[in-house]
């Protein structure tokens, strides 16, 4: 026989799905598994009225009615306490009431400090969808609102400290939703654990806690499957309780720094929020003309350290959702932002994330070109140093003929240089014009480095000519 899903609705305060065939002494003995009572059967017809069941032919036309769909059954006691019994018993024979037994309601976890942008609900309970680069977190009912290419620009958050699963563009051919018969599925595919039964994300997120807990999910083929529930243990849990003491902990030190001006949280203007050190002052970055004095470090604060990140956003090297909630703290999003930037411009050592001496002649260098005072050159170019030497050496000498006929024909080798860097600068142009359309895209999804996904562009070009958005997406999805 044929094996038929169905969504049984139990005292309207249970919804539990279930296999079975269209006999129904068969389905009763399934429902039998989880009752207590003898069951009287409905089903809802099309105008929205409930039919009773009590004949094998009644069972089929409920079936046949719902044929394409999940069958819906609903489940309710026929038999219920007589109050006549009850008066006219005899007192001595009454017996004690046995307590009822509720079901125990498993609810959905809970992200402690995150809201929904969608919905408003906070703190976020059930499944976390994190936008990738952004400070903008979903539900699963606003998330299943999405279009699957604004769905790529999320990533998959089950649980506090949990896996994070890359929500990918991927195509699970010969695989159906088995709630909508559509197919195949396309993002993150939501399996039952141990049975041929898969569903998408709209119908994954209208299920029960407890029933989202039997399935696993695949964003992609070939990918391990991670399971939607598992147990947490007992060093899980202190983690995560440690985790939120520590956000908790550091959320009172940063609005107690807030409310004193930046000065800390003590008595006086010396005072700190940890109670330890020397006087913050020391730590606090001054802004300078252009940008701040080197080193400045993760953890650093100050005007400076607020004149850098406005630098990095203005020049499309940080997002300017980095200092959405707060500016002039040297936090990861700006570590991040000078790491790239190093990478970009072939710094490397130890100091990579850490504004150093090597990295502010560079972004020095970015603007002197930017204002035309400078023409960029490779950091490698021997010749220009040496150049650069013997032409200071020269200025310390008093003029003569012969140095200024030195001097001219420097003069010109530098007017040869410009027109060169010109030509460089409209290939670079050409460059930029060719991917237009593709950093929009790439801009949407919450990528903002223009240089560096040029370079991807580039090189995808190369290496997959037909589809060198695609493979840079892939690449950035990593």
């Amino acid at each position: 026989m044929t094996s038929i899903n169905f969504k049984i609705f139990i005292d309207d305060d249970q919804v539990r799905r279930i296999k079975a065939t269209d006999d129904l002494n068969v389905f009763k003995s399934k429902i039998a598994e989880f009752i207590q009572f003898e069951p009287n059967l409905k089903w809802k017809d099309s105008d929205g009225d409930l039919i009773t069941i009590t004949t094998p032919e009644e069972f089929q036309e409920a079936i046949t009615e719902q044929q394409g769909n999940v069958v819906k059954i609903w489940v309710t006691s026929s038999k219920k306490p007589s109050a006549t019994t009850e008066d006219t018993s005899v007192e001595g024979s009454k017996t004690d009431p046995v307590p009822e037994v509720k079901p125990v309601v498993i609810e959905p976890v809970v992200h402690q400090h995150v809201e929904c942008d969608g919905s408003g609900e906070n703190p976020l309970r059930g499944t976390r969808y994190h936008k990738v680069g952004e400070n903008f977190d979903l539900n699963e009912t606003e998330f299943a609102k999405l279009s699957d290419a604004e769905k790529t620009q999320y990533q998959v958050i089950l649980r506090p400290n949990g896996p994070v699963i890359q929500w990918e563009p991927v195509v699970h051919y010969g695989v159906i939703c088995d709630a909508t018969n559509v197919g195949p599925i396309y993002g993150i595919r939501f399996h039952k654990i141990g049975e041929n039964y898969d569903l998408c994300q709209s119908e994954f997120s209208k299920l029960s806690e407890e029933e989202k807990r039997g399935y696993e999910l695949i964003n992609h083929p070939r990918a391990e499957a991670v399971p939607y529930y598992s147990e947490p243990t007992s060093s899980s849990t202190n983690d995560e309780q440690n985790f939120a003491d520590q956000v908790e902990k550091w959320m009172k030190i940063m609005n107690c720094h807030i409310k004193q001006g930046g000065r800390g949280c003590g008595k006086g203007r010396r005072g700190r929020c940890h109670g330890k050190g020397k006087n913050e002052s020391k730590d606090e970055v001054k802004a300078g003309e252009v940008l701040p004095a080197y080193p400045v470090a993760f953890g650093s604060h100050g005007p400076g350290v607020e004149q850098l990140q406005h630098f990095l956003i203005d020049n499309g090297f940080m997002d300017a959702s980095a200092i959405k909630w707060r500016a002039g703290v040297y936090s990861h999003r700006t570590q991040e932002a000078i790491e790239q930037f190093q990478l970009l411009h072939g710094i490397s050592g130890k100091n990579l994330g850490t504004y150093d001496k090597a990295t502010a002649e560079a972004l020095q260098n970015l603007i002197a070109f930017k204002n035309g005072t400078h023409v960029d050159q490779p950091p490698t170019n021997t010749t220009v140093e040496n150049d650069s030497q013997e032409t200071s050496e020269k200025s310390t000498r008093s003029p003569t003929p012969e140095t200024k006929s030195q001097n001219d024909s420097h003069d010109f080798v530098s007017v040869e240089s410009v027109d060169n860097s010109k030509n460089d600068n409209l290939q670079k142009n050409e460059e930029k014009e060719e991917w237009t359309d593709e950093l929009k895209v790439l801009e949407s999804m919450g990528f903002s480095d223009k240089e560096l996904l040029r370079t991807l562009l580039n090189q995808n070009k190369i290496s997959d000519p037909e589809r060198p958005l695609l493979a840079t997406i892939a690449a950035l999805l990593k």
